[in-house]
């Protein structure tokens, strides 16, 4: 990350990656793209396979999970953390930028993507951390269930928050 905002305040440097940067003449590559666009599109190619494969570890991992363990987990536990996570953290996100509305602080693009965040659950990327790292048996057979109860609720959710969303920015 500090790389990359090194690279987007010296204007030199940033016209080596992105094109029409004022005040820098860079001649473009034989493609008429600038010298280092590739690893612009490699990272958006290896950035767009993000998503599908952490659902395919995601998957796996609920596969993995032995049939006798739902009878032992914390239920209370699990509940608790799907209803915190998916119901009151949409409704305080809801809450918090309906408040600045009127303000003026803050554009409507950015209200509904801070509104959808809060939506959405915790991040599969626990998952991948606890397989690679902390397991020593690779698994991560206690993390899966509480995250697949809030992915359940998550698709009511979501759907219902949008659309009372889009009404409360655009109606």
């Amino acid at each position: 990350m500090v790389v990359s905002i090194t690279v987007s305040k010296i204007s030199v440097v940033k016209a080596l990656f992105i094109p029409d940067v004022p005040g820098t003449n860079i001649p473009p590559a034989p493609d008429g793209q600038p010298p280092l666009a590739f690893t612009i599109d490699a990272a958006a190619f290896l950035g767009a396979a993000n998503c599908p494969v952490e659902l395919i570890i995601f998957g796996s991992a609920v596969a993995s999970i032995p049939h006798g363990i739902w009878i032992s987990l914390p239920l209370g536990s699990i509940g608790a953390l799907t209803v915190s996570k998916q119901l009151i953290m949409p409704a305080l996100g809801i809450f918090i930028c309906s408040g600045l509305l009127g303000q003026g602080s803050l554009t409507l693009q950015i209200k509904f993507s801070d509104i959808f965040v809060s939506c959405l659950p915790t991040a599969i990327a626990q998952v991948i951390l606890i397989q690679a790292a902390c397991s020593d048996t690779g698994t991560a057979e206690h993390l899966v269930p509480f995250l697949l109860p809030q992915y359940i609720v998550m698709l009511c959710v979501m759907t219902a928050s949008m659309a009372f969303t889009l009404i409360l920015l655009f109606g």
